[in-house]
């Protein structure tokens, strides 16, 4: 064991691994791959169908248009007229609404690139918009001053456009206002996202609203025949909100999205782990990871680590190079996925009974942790955030410290996924219920609600959930099966020996993965006896 430098990752000259060694990175290394592959393999068959058929709807919508006003005499004079048929017109209009509307709804949370782009077309649009709605409003003014009292048609007719324009233009303006707003304060990926959906969508329904409002006031002023441009308008507005009724709701979006991703053959569950390496490559994964990867004696271990004291970032450093040793991967017992709210005694009462137990098994030896207060270095935690993979696959076992605030903590929920997607073998994952009080029908698992104590790693995390799994319902209920199973297990099975490599555990069993549900990396569990509402942790 040397001691864990968290510093910069430097080059650092390993010794020749051994085969045993070598099995385990290779193990790591593949599952890594795969996972980015089903990441792509799934990003491909959820973006490419939206971002396809939105961007042909809206050329196919606006295209023409531009021509006309542009170059006209790429048409020619006889087409212009037949373009400008309401009949023609206002499909081509909608086609260029929705088809703007599916390309930012085919947009994943953490594709940060396309959201700027798509943010940046929505905006030139809005702004084509408002200097055409500006132009028309400016003319049927003049038209206004141009009518005499006695022409009531005349007059009514002019002052309907021209508050329908000024309203059209006000919330094209306010569109771009806010998508402005978003680049000024460069906005998150996943808020990102959301907020210019949400924009665009605010601004389809005020046009519709427009629209069918001024007409519908028209026809009242006025009078509207069916052969006239404002019955073609008012048809076309209340199709427009028709449409948004079906397909601008949240839950639609999400439907959507689970549908196509359903139809890949990608594993859902490793696209998410894909998802966390973020922009590095599964080489330059594996080599900070295993320059950084470190391990804790449980000997070593004291009460202190497991409180919530605030320290500086020199001592953190200097008590890191202290306790923490580097180890290779694969030699770490268990990862420790712990609450920082939960009360540290009653953590350091479950690991000390944990570890007699493990000592009982195993001759004596004392066992080695992986404990993020410790192990990784707090002020890089973007790092960390894309070595998790490596560190959880490098680690015997998964211990969960279940306290009252376990399951509002969105970076346990995630250890938990990644460990399994990573080769864990459900067996290797011991519960420990932090008191006596902690009850089955309380392991309420909501990824929406759980909370990181910065913002910016729950915002990547949750978009990291979205763009994989699509419907957060099915990361919930991954998690709260293996959780309901562990509970209800006999005491006595939660520490099985001896304790065998995760990733070699799982690479031998996926023969057998026929018996799982496609983008599932555990099986059902057998039907459970009733048990007392109350489950005791004193067996562990």
């Amino acid at each position: 064991l040397t001691p864990c430098d968290m510093g910069k990752p430097t080059p650092i000259e390993l010794p020749p691994p051994s085969p045993e060694k070598d099995a385990t990175r290779e193990d790591i290394r593949k599952t890594l791959d795969e996972a980015r592959m089903a990441g792509r393999r799934l990003q491909h068959s959820v973006q490419l169908p939206l971002l396809a058929s939105g961007s042909v709807m809206a050329t196919a919508g606006i295209g023409p248009f531009v021509i006309i006003i542009v170059a006209p005499e790429l048409i020619g004079e006889r087409l212009i007229p037949w373009l400008l048929h309401p009949a023609i017109l206002h499909p081509a209009l909608l086609c260029a609404h929705f088809g703007l509307w599916l390309a930012c709804v085919g947009i994943l949370p953490t594709d940060r690139k396309k959201q700027y782009v798509s943010a940046a077309v929505v905006m030139v649009v809005a702004a084509v918009g408002c200097a055409v709605e500006a132009f028309r409003a400016m003319r049927w003014w003049r038209q206004l001053g141009t009518c005499t009292p006695a022409d009531d048609v005349c007059v009514r007719t002019s002052a309907i456009y021209v508050c329908w324009k000024l309203l059209t233009f006000g919330t094209l303006f306010v569109c771009i206002a806010r998508i402005g707003i978003l680049f000024a304060r460069r906005t998150r990926p996943r808020s990102m996202r959301l907020k210019l959906i949400r924009a665009y969508r605010t601004l389809l329904w005020q046009h519709g609203i427009v629209i069918s409002s001024s007409m519908i006031l028209f026809a009242a002023l006025v009078g509207v025949r069916t052969d006239s441009a404002e019955f073609g308008y008012l048809v076309r507005s209340l199709i427009h909100l028709a449409i948004l009724l079906v397909a601008a709701p949240d839950r639609a979006i999400v439907n959507v999205h689970a549908w196509l991703a359903a139809r890949s053959q990608a594993s859902v569950s490793a696209a998410a782990v894909g998802a966390l390496l973020g922009g590095r490559t599964v080489a330059d994964t594996l080599v900070l990871a295993r320059a950084t990867f470190c391990a804790v004696s449980m000997e070593a271990l004291e009460f202190g680590h497991l409180t919530m004291e605030r320290i500086s970032n020199r001592q953190a450093r200097l008590e890191r190079h202290g306790v923490a040793k580097r180890v290779s991967l694969g030699k770490c017992d268990a990862f420790c996925s712990h609450s920082w709210s939960d009360n540290a005694g009653a953590k350091w009462r479950a690991l000390q009974k944990w570890r007699d137990d493990f000592k009982n098994q195993n001759r004596g030896r004392e066992p080695t942790i992986w404990l993020d207060k410790l192990c990784i270095d707090q002020s890089n935690i973007e790092a960390s955030l894309e070595c998790l993979p490596v560190f959880l696959a490098g680690c015997q076992s998964l211990l969960l410290l279940v306290g009252p605030t376990y399951l509002q903590r969105l970076w346990c929920l995630i250890e938990v996924l990644t460990f399994l997607e990573m080769g864990g073998d459900p067996s290797r994952v011991h519960v420990l219920p932090l008191d006596d009080t902690t009850k089955l029908e309380e392991l309420n698992v909501d990824v929406q609600s759980a909370q990181c104590s910065n913002p910016e790693d729950a915002d990547r995390l949750r978009a990291m959930i979205d763009a994989s799994m699509g419907d957060v319902a099915q990361f919930n209920e991954r998690i709260r099966e293996l959780l309901f199973t562990k509970f209800t297990e006999p005491l006595n099975s939660r520490f099985p020996s001896p304790i065998r490599s995760p990733i070699r555990t799982a690479h031998r069993a996926s023969s057998d993965s026929s018996s799982r549900t496609k983008g599932s990396f555990f099986c059902r569990a057998a039907p459970i006896t009733p048990l007392s509402s109350e489950i005791s942790g004193g067996g562990l």
